[in-house]
């Protein structure tokens, strides 16, 4: 149901009456209306931020100009639109019903010719959008409405014109991860196949209660999309052949959406159990199409009885009661919470709903009295790291006996790490034992006497979005899912698109913060003070950090070990072979095999090229490495890989290759790793309590609030892996949003806290060096 309108909230909106407030989305306020004839519509009104961008409004109105040509008996037809006015907006007719989402979360799958007429509206309705010129892009259960005369397609919020620049910011992924098509995940030309695909991920939701390619972080599903099979298991075998179609990687296999329309319309017409060769041997007639156009007319029956009862029962009056607390104002770089399910267009995100989720309760009036916090519950452990194969378990079988001792004591590195960080520090900066900085952090003593930072919630209700490095990734879901289940009143969104796109977001005030695996450019600080107020200038604070691990596989071989000038070698192409001297030497108990070498390498630009270029530069001299360190590899010779995950699986598929990847991945992948020769005593492994180590034989190169690191990649410190990259998180030293500001700094307090310190070490990151991390709290808590 809509909420009542607050003091904020507009009254009028062009010729539509304002009665309630739907939701949020992305790119403005939702809001149900009455137009001067009584019609219910839903009226979408633009960020002012949003609209003040250069070519947004030109943007804006061309693509709305194409909403309204769309007209069919399956969408929410445009019905009025303001392109000029201070806040543009865009009205749709308002259709009561559920969402595909919740009929399912709440009913359970449709039955086999539920799916069949669900795929009839959809086909006609994408027909009807794309004969306007437009793609739809965010085909997903939610923007499937599920009304008493069949469904219908919502929220045209990130639909496009065929071959125009889309609304939204260059460099985010356009869409909801496991319901689009490989070609939006690899910046291929985005066509009506990519609404096929989509309508086939839609139908196998409908059909089988989850996405055809699971849940997790939007990196897992992207790389599922388009590199593996979807699962189609316990799907009707008929449904089960149009979804395969459907999904198909290549999008000039898929069948068209007339095609699909022409063969959906038989079955529909086919009645309740049509035969195997039903779309073989129904002639099809001119009453076909007519057939589907009965289920908006609502001459046949389409959704299975209780469903029925329950769409034909949905109550949009304006019941819930309206948020009390002061509105913060809208900024492009707030994320306010998503709208109630049965809102009208909304383009964001939403996790898949658990088939019949208990009803959450209807919200307490507000009192003259605040009502006391009921204790939360104890917060489930993080999940935990895959297993892994028994090589790897003998060869880190005492590290496995010991990991619970580690892991109690990762904010108490050995005081050769702490020194070795104190040591270095810039002069111009405090050192990292300044007593203050501890004692300046969220922490509590626990009942060992040790402090810990578990979060101090700002409660004012304030949300946060992000952008950034995609090695973090996996860190943000769990530092998110654990912040906001203490601290529910803030909301976090964080996009992984890339560490550059990331910094533009956050120069251009698209973001609170972003992530980076590489500190601000120059240029880039001086971009960041046109939108850090108050001469304000972005900083660098260091977070994590994620080791690189050499990864082999080399059967009979489970202990490897290379040093800087080998790998060089190896990876110039020098040394071919697994049995050549100089990997003998270093692996003198190791029966090497004269396998031929296939060196993998990351073809695209990437944090893991220039973390590998800038070590073995800075360590193998330039006979053995002339290349000059940066996100594109420029040594001869190996294959080049796109991705990471694709890393994994190459290098699982060949005998005698060697790569390189982030140690999350090759944790998760199973694959054994190498230990380096780097000077110590003895070789040092990739793991995170010696690449927290690593972190502690850098120095901070930053000046004033930035902690930049000089990470010193030729330490050769006992225990200490300098093959490793640190992400920041990117913030303004001041100036910061006001209305982000308090669940900023409650939020990175956390991160850099020991409990959030300790949530992600398990998922193969690095933790912070205590001293460093108390030094980024300080700096959090300074910010403004």
């Amino acid at each position: 149901m809509a909420k009542a309108l607050t003091a904020d909230d507009p009254e009028q909106v062009g010729p539509y009456r304002i009665t309630g407030r739907l939701g949020v989305g992305g790119m403005g306020r939702v809001y149900l209306a009455a137009s001067p004839g009584g019609r219910q519509v839903a009226v979408k009104v633009i960020r002012p931020e949003l609209a003040d961008e250069p070519g947004f409004r030109e943007r804006f109105a061309r693509e709305a100009s194409a909403a309204q040509a769309v007209s069919g008996a399956f969408t929410a037809a445009v019905v009025g639109v303001d392109a000029d006015g201070e806040a543009p907006w865009l009205a749709t007719l308002y259709v009561p019903g559920l969402s595909l989402a919740e009929a399912v979360g709440q009913h359970g799958t449709l039955p086999e010719r539920s799916v069949y007429a669900l795929g009839a509206g959809l086909a006609e309705a994408l027909q009807a959008i794309h004969a306007a010129g437009l793609i739809h892009r965010d085909l997903k259960p939610s923007n499937v409405l599920l009304a008493p005369d069949g469904p219908r397609v919502i929220d045209f919020g990130i639909a496009m014109e065929a071959g125009a620049d889309a609304l939204t910011s260059t460099g985010l992924i356009i869409g909801t991860p496991g319901f689009m098509a490989p070609e939006q995940f690899t910046r291929r030309t985005v066509g009506p196949a990519a609404d096929v695909f989509c309508l086939g991920a839609v139908l196998a939701f409908a059909a089988g209660g989850h996405g055809p390619f699971g849940t997790g972080s939007a990196h897992a599903m992207g790389y599922r999309v388009v590199h593996e099979e979807p699962d189609l298991a316990g799907l009707p075998v008929r449904v089960r052949d149009i979804v395969a179609r459907c999904l198909a990687k290549d999008p000039d296999v898929r069948p068209t959406v007339p095609q699909l329309l022409h063969e959906l319309a038989v079955l529909v017409a086919a009645g309740p159990q049509p035969g195997p060769d039903a779309a073989a041997t129904t002639v099809v007639t001119a009453d076909d199409r007519a057939r589907t156009l009965a289920l908006a007319l609502g001459q046949s029956p389409w959704l299975p009885s209780p469903l029925a009862a329950a769409v034909g029962r949905v109550d949009h009056s304006v019941t819930a009661p309206a948020d009390p607390r002061p509105a913060a104002p809208v900024d492009p770089r707030v994320v306010p919470p998503e709208p109630k399910p049965n809102s009208e267009p909304r383009s964001e995100p939403e996790p898949t709903p658990e088939p019949k989720p208990t009803p959450e309760p209807e919200p307490a009036p507000a009192g003259p009295e605040p009502v006391p916090a009921a204790p939360r519950p104890a917060r489930p452990a993080p999940a935990a790291v895959p297993a892994r194969p028994p090589s790897w378990a003998r060869k880190h079988r005492t590290k496995m006996l010991i990991g619970g001792l580690v892991a109690a004591a990762v904010a108490s590195l050995t005081p050769l790490a702490n020194d070795a960080i104190s040591g270095r520090n810039n002069t111009d900066e405090p050192n990292f034992k300044n007593p203050g900085a501890q004692a300046s952090g969220s922490g509590t003593p626990d009942d060992s006497g040790a402090l810990s930072f578990a979060p101090v919630c700002d409660d004012s209700g304030q949300s946060l979005v992000a952008s950034g490095s995609s090695v973090q990734q996996s860190a943000m879901d769990i530092w998110i899912k654990n912040y906001t289940a203490d601290c529910p009143d803030t909301q976090i969104t964080y996009t992984p698109s890339g560490s550059g796109g990331g910094v533009s977001d956050f120069v251009r005030g698209l973001t609170a913060f972003s992530g980076s695996d590489t500190a601000l450019k120059p240029a880039e600080v001086e971009q960041s003070r046109s939108v850090c107020q108050g001469g304000g200038r972005g900083i660098n604070l260091p977070m994590l950090g994620s080791p690189v691990a050499l990864v082999h596989n080399l059967p009979g071989v489970d202990d490897l070990v290379l040093d800087a000038p080998a790998a060089a070698k190896i990876y110039a192409g020098k040394i071919t072979r697994w049995n050549d001297a100089a990997i003998r030497e270093l692996n003198p108990d190791v029966d090497l095999p004269a396998t031929s070498i296939q060196a993998l390498h990351r073809s695209s630009a990437s944090g893991v090229n220039q973390t590998l270029s800038r070590y073995l530069s800075a360590t193998a001299g330039p006979d053995d490495w002339p290349y000059t360190p940066g996100a594109d590899w420029l040594a001869p010779g190996g294959v080049g890989v796109q991705t990471s995950s694709a890393v994994v699986e190459q290098l699982k598929q060949v005998d005698g290759s060697i790569g390189y990847v982030e140690l999350t991945y090759a944790i998760s992948g199973g694959l054994d790793t190498v230990s380096l020769r780097t000077g110590a005593a003895q070789p040092v492994e990739p793991a995170m309590d010696s690449a927290s180590q690593g972190i502690a034989a850098s120095r901070v190169v930053g000046t004033g609030k930035d902690l930049a690191l000089d990470l010193d990649y030729t330490t050769s410190a006992e225990g200490a892996y300098p093959l490793l990259l640190v992400t920041y998180e990117i913030v303004c030293d001041k100036g910061n949003l006001p209305g982000t500001l308090g669940a900023l700094k409650s939020f990175l307090t956390y991160t850099a806290g020991e409990e959030g310190q300790r949530a992600v070490r398990d998922m193969g990151y690095a933790p912070l060096p205590a001293e460093l991390a108390a030094r980024v709290r300080e700096t959090v808590r300074t910010i403004a």
